[in-house]
């Protein structure tokens, strides 16, 4: 999957050379009548696009691009996509790209009747996936990605009553609702997480142990709301888990706390004892894992998504659930040989007289260079 990163930071901008047409009733005879090198003009510039849905990794998924229009319902045409790409086996989405002449914010959706979730063998439990691509993420080194928690931050800002309209306000809205819903579904205060930026999978991108636990963390979050939506959509007739994506968004924008009502109103479908259970010993759907065991599904999705050849997983350096990794001894450099558990220094022993021998604790005693 690293490897649709390379290819698309290498195409960014591709320049398109059209060679003008003098005629009809636009063009002149001055126009016609000049050299071929002024008769070329530089069209807008393509932007690429690195992106990938994960619900697990979707293969054979629908990825579009649209821009960004408040005038529709979904702040989006739907009938209207600026780019269509297909993913590819291995999840990787290439070819997706904007036109350089239209500005950001731009909206993306990944899924469709084809995707397959490669952890699964089956439809993804949540159809569709949306996130917001904004101008910094176009130059920033990393996929895009598409996640249950992406689109729940979407759809808080279409809901938020306090934008204007513009584009400025959806983006604040949006960050704002990052930020609520990155805390409120992150499995561990320890370990910060954004549903934007944060990194998904292990490949090239997650080389050091701080940026895989952070993949870990984010995974287990969005895996936990999915099986929390779908648990929610089995026991509902006729809605949609993308419809109670909707519906949670509502509750959470309204005032932050999810109790299935909004300004007063009850929404329904919304059970909160669902959405509020603790998450580690969830089933992720149609799969033999847990929460628990997400480093697990990490691992033996690698083959999968083709990043089995890339760096070594280190789950075992991670602390996520009950594996706690102890913390390094501390060093006292004025003491050459000296280890001790952080946070506690080394010392010299203390000066002493002579000692009195006293049986009764010589069991107790313990080897060591202090006594």
């Amino acid at each position: 999957m690293n490897s649709v990163v390379a290819k698309s930071l290498a195409g960014l901008f591709v320049i398109s050379i059209l060679t003008a047409c003098g005629g009809g009733s636009g063009g002149s005879s001055s126009t016609q009548n000049t050299s071929t090198s002024d008769t070329l003009q530089v069209a807008s510039e393509d932007i690429a696009i690195a992106a990938a849905g994960i619900k697990g990794p979707l293969a054979f998924a629908d990825a579009r691009v649209f821009a960004f229009d408040p005038s529709f319902p979904s702040f989006y045409d739907e009938n209207s996509p600026l780019s269509v790409a297909i993913s590819n086996e291995f999840a990787e989405i290439t070819g997706l790209s904007v036109p350089g002449d239209t500005q950001p914010l731009y909206i993306m959706s990944i899924g469709g009747a084809n995707a397959i979730d490669l952890n699964t063998g089956k439809a993804p439990v949540i159809p569709t996936l949306i996130t917001v691509i904004t101008a910094d993420m176009l130059t920033e080194d990393r996929l895009i990605y598409a996640t249950p928690l992406t689109t729940l931050v979407f759809d808080m800002a279409r809901f938020d009553n306090a934008i204007s309209g513009d584009v400025n306000s959806f983006i604040q809205s949006a960050k704002e609702a990052s930020t609520l819903v990155s805390q409120m579904f992150a499995l561990s205060p320890d370990t910060a997480i954004d549903v934007f930026k944060s990194p998904l999978v292990i490949d090239d991108n997650t080389v050091s142990i701080a940026q895989q636990q952070e993949a870990v963390h984010h995974r287990a979050a969005l895996e936990a709301f999915a099986a929390k939506i779908n648990t929610l959509a089995l026991s509902q007739k006729n809605i949609t888990a993308n419809t109670l994506i909707e519906r949670v968004a509502r509750d959470l924008q309204s005032d932050g706390v999810i109790d299935n009502s909004a300004n007063g109103e009850v929404i329904g479908g919304i059970d909160p004892a669902v959405l509020n259970q603790d998450a580690m010993g969830l089933q992720i759907p149609n799969t033999v894992y847990r929460i628990e065991n997400v480093m697990d599904l990490m691992e033996d999705e690698r083959i999968a998504i083709g990043t089995d050849r890339g760096p070594d997983f280190r789950a075992d350096a991670i602390e996520f659930g009950n594996n706690q990794v102890a913390p390094e001894p501390v060093v006292d450099d004025r003491y050459p040989g000296c280890r001790s558990p952080a946070p506690s220094p080394c010392h010299p022993a203390a000066p002493h007289g002579p000692r009195r021998y006293r049986p009764e604790r010589a069991r107790l005693r313990r080897p060591g260079p202090f006594p």
